[in-house]
């Protein structure tokens, strides 16, 4: 249906979802032939490698969510000691660069497989009642920028300004 309309249909593994885990991404994968979004985020908590899921699915790749994970937060999550969201005010999505998924190897194993559409920075935050002052997603951002641009410039050989 999504084809006939010239539509990709491309699967979001997320935590709180039908597929969530490792096992269950291979699993549609086996079965369908539809693309998916490799959240890089979503996969770790999930327990699945996101380079190894790069390296063996790239030509199924849709989409491409660069999200870092603390995985000592991540894992109390799976664990349900926290619910998604305590787990997001817990810190568990942090700037690209400063969580435990190796953001630069996944674009570099996507890259050198021709992956050419599009990546989407994402850093989740908790909305919570009142106003705050934390500037922290702007913050978070920033830095997520930054470690792409640094990135961007070891893989072309020149420095970033």
């Amino acid at each position: 249906i999504a084809a006939d309309h010239g539509l990709v249909q491309v699967l979001h593994p997320h935590v709180d979802s039908l597929v969530e885990q490792a096992a269950e991404l291979e699993r549609v994968l086996a079965g369908t032939t539809t693309m998916f979004c490799l959240d890089t985020g979503h996969l770790a908590i999930g327990g699945a490698d996101p380079v190894d899921v790069a390296r063996r699915h790239a030509a199924r790749v849709g989409l491409v969510h660069l999200k870092d994970v603390r995985l000592t937060v991540a894992e109390r999550l799976v664990d349900h000691e926290l619910t998604l969201m305590q787990a997001v005010q817990a810190g568990v999505f942090s700037p690209l660069g400063q969580g435990d998924v190796p953001i630069d190897k996944v674009i570099l194993t996507l890259e050198d497989a021709g992956y050419t559409g599009w990546y989407v920075l994402e850093q989740d935050v908790a909305l919570t009642e009142g106003e705050s002052t934390d500037p922290g997603p702007i913050t978070d951002v920033r830095a997520s920028l930054a470690f792409l641009h640094d990135l961007a410039g070891r893989v072309d050989g020149t420095t970033p300004a």
